[in-house]
């Protein structure tokens, strides 16, 4: 798929929901994560294009929705160990 002239564009996985991929007028491409988190949607960076496979990406996002399946918000304990 061709990138947007400007901003950003979501193309949303068929297979896991919530999964797709960002792509960027540069032309980056993202996977990310979206999903309702205590009230809240969080979208989450699963990785990049080149950097991990589409099973790759897919599996850790499985991961992430078993996370906040028992209650965990992955954005905010990443914004805790930052700010460390």
């Amino acid at each position: 798929m061709a990138p947007p002239c400007t901003g950003q564009c979501l193309v949303r996985d068929n297979e896991l929901r919530g999964f797709g991929v960002r792509i960027k007028a540069s032309g980056r491409k993202s996977f990310i994560l979206e999903k309702r988190v205590n009230g809240r949607v969080r979208r989450m960076t699963v990785g990049r294009e080149g950097e991990l496979t589409v099973a790759q990406t897919r599996n850790r996002a499985q991961q992430l929705l078993g996370q906040i399946a028992l209650g965990d918000d992955p954005v905010q304990k990443r914004r805790r160990e930052q700010a460390r």
